[in-house]
């Protein structure tokens, strides 16, 4: 195996979540009183911290509505009317796959700690993972900070890393961190947005990132 740690970002890559969090983000503009972004500008601030996105978002002089906007986007984001979110096809077998080959894992997300927690715990999945990171605990994407912390915690030398995303954002802080990078289609930002940050491959499933570990980096069956 080429990798002895993979690196996953969440929101996009491996959770269907983009729909939620256009929703959650839009709604809670409107009740805090700011301009309602659009769908396109939301994708292009998924994966960083609160605090990034909404100064991308809304600009430094609406930092006072930042902690109302907070409150209000995670109210929605968790309300029964919001969009579902779930886990993408075969999200379960490809982390399963690297798990039993000995490979570790970790998660760099924009989500916070609770938000992180939760899904980890409701997706089943926590135990496959050696260690997480999320933008409270860090500075936010593209910044290496949240890669370098993984790295040095589990002891991986950087070239046996690789992370993998659905944004710029994600491919950007690999590069950043000196790691390898793969890009995956179905969340927040298109091929093209991904070839811009040069990772080594570009997938459009999580089944065919499966067959990539596979059969390009040699994980045995």
């Amino acid at each position: 195996m080429k990798y002895n740690l993979v690196i996953w970002d969440w929101d996009g890559t491996l959770m269907d979540s983009v729909p939620r969090i256009v929703y959650a983000m839009q709604t809670a503009a409107a009740d805090t009183g700011l301009a309602i972004p659009s769908e396109s500008d939301i994708r292009n601030i998924i994966g960083l911290s609160m605090a990034e996105a909404f100064l991308q978002l809304f600009g430094a002089d609406n930092t006072e509505y930042l902690s109302r906007l907070s409150s209000s986007y995670s109210a929605y984001y968790l309300s029964p009317s919001s969009p579902t979110a779930h886990m993408f096809p075969d999200y379960l077998e490809v982390l399963q796959l690297l798990y039993d080959e000995g490979v570790k894992l970790a998660v760099a997300t924009g989500k916070t700690r609770k938000g992180l927690d939760r899904v980890l715990t409701e997706s089943g999945v926590s135990h496959l993972f050696s260690y997480t990171r999320c933008a409270c605990e860090a500075e936010s994407k593209p910044s290496p900070d949240m890669l370098n912390q993984i790295i040095d915690e589990l002891e991986v030398e950087k070239h046996e890393c690789v992370m993998i995303g659905d944004s710029m954002h994600d491919l950007a802080m690999a590069n950043n961190a000196g790691i390898d990078s793969i890009g995956i289609t179905h969340g927040a930002h298109d091929r093209e947005q991904l070839r811009s940050q040069t990772p080594i491959a570009i997938v459009d499933s999580l089944e065919a990132l499966c067959d990539l570990f596979r059969y390009r980096f040699n994980v045995p069956l």
